[in-house]
């Protein structure tokens, strides 16, 4: 079950107050109110290394799921957490909770989801900054005339 929110990852009160009913007591593999700031660093760590400035990240959607056991001797399934957070001109907002199943192994990623102006935006941020221009085919025909 996904319960909807919109509380800035700045705000760790309102977190905990907004994930506490839904984790209950499977707090071992979930996603902590303190660690939620934490993926929002790291999606805007992603976001920079992948050349979109934060003016222009508005409306990237991140999705975390929680690590699940690391060890092989876990032969069933443990309760983790995946997480949404949105990008917003004040900084990351978070926007879903919900707990899932995970196995040995499983969990710990990171999904970023663009718009195709953000991908546009990206592309522009790389050829700048590596001093790469793009001929298109028409200024190719009047520099071969």
């Amino acid at each position: 079950m996904s319960k909807k929110l919109n509380i800035l990852v700045t705000d760790e009160a309102a977190l905990e107050a907004a994930i506490e009913p839904i984790r209950g007591r499977a707090t071992t593999w979930t996603h902590p109110a303190s660690g939620i700031r934490n993926v929002a660093e790291l999606a805007e760590s992603r976001l920079a290394k992948a050349g979109l400035p934060p003016s222009h990240s508005v409306g990237v959607v991140a999705v975390h799921t929680s690590m699940g056991p690391e060890s092989n001797s876990y032969d069933y399934g443990v309760t983790g957490s995946r997480i949404t957070l949105k990008r917003s001109r004040d900084g990351w907002r978070f926007v879903g909770y919900e707990k899932i199943g995970l196995y040995p192994k499983q969990g710990g990623k990171l999904d970023l989801t663009f718009q195709e102006r953000h991908r546009e935006a990206m592309v522009a941020a790389i050829l700048r900054n590596n001093r790469i221009t793009v001929k298109s085919a028409t200024t190719e025909q009047k520099e071969a005339a």
